[in-house]
Parts: C-alpha cells; structure tokens; sequence
C-alpha cells in the first residue's frame, strides 16, 4: 500500500502557545487543575468560536466598507476633510485577505494598506483545512477594489458549502475536498485555485482577468489568528508561515499565499528572523499595542483555555522565537509568566486590574510600562 506523504500541518501545532500549553505541555500553578484532553469535541468547539468571531469582525469591515470607506472614496476627499469624514473609522477592523487576521488596524488605514500589498485590484480566496487530513473543509472569497471590499462570497454558508467540496477539477476529476490531501503545497494549493478561479469567473465574469490569490489556513491556527495571547503582537511568529522551509521544517506551509504579493515576496528574501517583524511591520504603521480585540462570547476559549493576567511585551513578543522540534517558544530573560484567569474574567474587557485591557488603544512604549508596573505591583500574579 502507498504510504501517504508527510504532508499535514500537525508539525505547526507549537505555534499556539495558548493551545499547546494548555493541552501538551500544561501549565505551571495552573489554577484550573489538570491538564485539559484535546479532543475531537473540544476541536470542534474552538472551531465553531473562531469562525463565529471571523465572521463578526468580516461584517464589522463591511459596514465600514459600504456606509463609510466607498462614499469617502467617491468623493475623493483630503486634509481636514477627509479626517472629518473618516472620524467614525477610528475603530480597529480586521483586515480580508491577511492572514494572520489583524484585528487592531485603524480602519481607515485598511484600503491604503492592502492596495500596496495586493494591488488596485484583486480576488481573494481563503481555504480551510483539516490539519490532520489536509480535507478543504470550506472556502471564504472576496473581491477587492482600490483597498475596499466589493464582494464577498462566503462559500461555506447556507446551500452553497456542499456543493462547494463536492465540484470537481476540470482535469483530473477529483473532489475540491479531497486536492490536497496527498499533494504538497504548490501543487495541492495549484489544483484548488483551478476550481476557484473557475467559480470566481462564474460569479463575476467581469474579474476574470483580474489578479487572483489563494491561502489556505488549517483550523488549528485560527486559536492564534482569532484569539491569541492578549498581546496581539505575538501572532508575528505566524508570519514565520510563509518562510517554513527556510527556517528547517520539511515542506512548505499551506498557511500561505499562492501567489506571494510582490511586497511579500520582497520581504521573505530577507535575513529569516527579521521576516515575521518585516512583514507584520506592512500593517502596524504606527506604534500602537495591539491587544485582543473580540467581538463574540468565545465561551470555550475561555472557559477552557484563559488568558495570561500578565501579556508579555511587545519587544518580548517581537524577540521570541520558536525552532523546528521544539516543544516550546523561548522568550529573552525579561519575560515573566503570569498565571492564567478564566472564564469572562479572561475577556479582560475594561474595568479590570489587567493591564492593557481589550480594545484600549496605547502605544508599545506606554504598553510596556503598563506591564513592568503591573509585575512590579502582583508578583502573586506571576508564576
């Protein structure tokens, strides 16, 4: 019998230190008890809660996009004016078609960012998969104009998901569920943008010869694309994504865009550790801490998981690193684990002791000082 090709994404699973901890390593003074099994169940539940707060944050863009951003655009505003009319925009929104998802980017600032990254015009295609399997579970596509969403087509909602896994490649027959399962990535991801730029050219024939990208994400990494550490900078070690084969893992991601952005492109040709910074460094053009930003109960998250009391910094976050075998991510000899807090207490949204709650913008600078303050003043927080 053919041996199945070591082509699946379970190698990445220590990127999440949130899931890792908690359910591999276990934690120290972890005032849960024992370590959590992770289960099948517990798999689905946490993939339920990322996808729900995808879909929040896809429809807080949208609003953006239709009642604000495509008005501010046709009336080609600047200065004080376009300040006046983008007052509303000042909230952070997740940013279509980036992977990890940012989600404490001004708003305002989303069209200008991705037309340097992706250009004037272009379609977008997300791809789930099992992480085990490497079964495309469902899609979510989107086509952008000058920055700015103009359709959006959620394949894996109502009666279009079914179909979606069961339409077959033009050549060779197979089920899109099924194209990647043993191929490694070029291949598998070529396959599937086959059958998805065939859907796109069905639903707007008008895109056609448009630019077209693909990126396939594994539902084990939306625990760090949706809800990761409270200090959102630590997803940058997800950007390592797009470089796996340079920092000695085997093969190549699936978490990646086919084709690279030339930005993208540019930037991976750099010296590996300077990748992950260099290229969360396109959406954080200004110095603002990034804290977790939910919309959405995410109960499981954090009933069973939890969250530090404590993040780390930024520059900590920025200088960790983690190696192809290694259990765990090393962080510099600044880094003071805090213990865990759970259940809503976890959503560390204001009022709270916590430093640097939940949608509360500051810079990194005040950021750290928050933190070293907050070690300073609860060592009975720390581990």
């Amino acid at each position: 019998m053919k041996k199945r090709p070591v082509q699946d994404e379970t190698i990445f699973n220590p990127f999440m230190r949130k899931l890792y901890t908690k359910t591999v390593l276990g934690r120290s003074d972890d005032t849960e008890g024992e370590q959590t099994k992770y289960t099948q169940t517990l798999s689905e539940k946490v993939h339920f809660e990322a996808q729900a707060e995808w879909m929040s944050r896809l429809h807080e863009y949208t609003y953006g996009c239709e009642k604000i951003l495509k008005s501010v655009m046709a009336q080609q505003l600047e200065g004080d004016a376009l300040e006046e009319a983008t007052k509303d925009l000042r909230f952070a929104a997740y940013t279509p078609g980036i992977f990890p998802s940012i989600p404490i980017m001004p708003a305002k600032l989303i069209p200008s960012t991705l037309n340097q990254v992706i250009g004037m015009s272009a379609d977008i295609s997300w791809v789930c998969m099992d992480e085990f399997s490497m079964e495309n579970l469902w899609v979510a596509s989107w086509h952008l104009e000058g920055g700015t969403q103009l359709h959006n087509d959620l394949w894996y909602l109502g009666e279009d998901w079914k179909p979606m896994l069961d339409r077959r490649h033009m050549r060779t027959g197979e089920k899109f569920k099924y194209m990647c399962v043993q191929r490694p990535f070029l291949e598998g991801a070529g396959m599937v943008m086959d059958v998805l730029k065939d859907v796109r050219n069905e639903k707007h024939p008008e895109y056609s010869e448009g630019s077209f990208f693909y990126h396939g994400y594994v539902n084990n990494m939306t625990v760090d694309a949706q809800f990761s550490c409270r200090n959102g900078l630590e997803i940058a070690r997800l950007m390592n994504m797009y470089i796996t084969s340079k920092i000695g893992f085997p093969y190549q991601s699936y978490n990646c865009f086919v084709p690279l952005p030339n930005l993208y492109d540019l930037m991976t040709q750099l010296p590996p550790e300077t990748v992950p910074t260099k290229l969360l460094g396109l959406y954080m053009g200004t110095n603002v801490w990034m804290s977790n930003y939910t919309l959405s109960h995410l109960e499981t998250s954090l009933e069973v998981f939890g969250e530090e009391m404590i993040p780390p910094t930024a520059i900590e976050s920025f200088s960790s690193s983690f190696k192809c075998g290694s259990d765990s991510i090393t962080f510099p000899a600044s880094f003071k684990q805090s213990k865990y807090v759970y259940g809503q207490e976890a959503s560390c949204k204001e009022p709270t002791e916590y430093p640097c709650p939940q949608k509360v913008l500051v810079t990194m600078d005040e950021g750290s000082k928050l933190i070293e303050q907050a070690r300073s003043e609860h060592s009975e927080w720390l581990v």
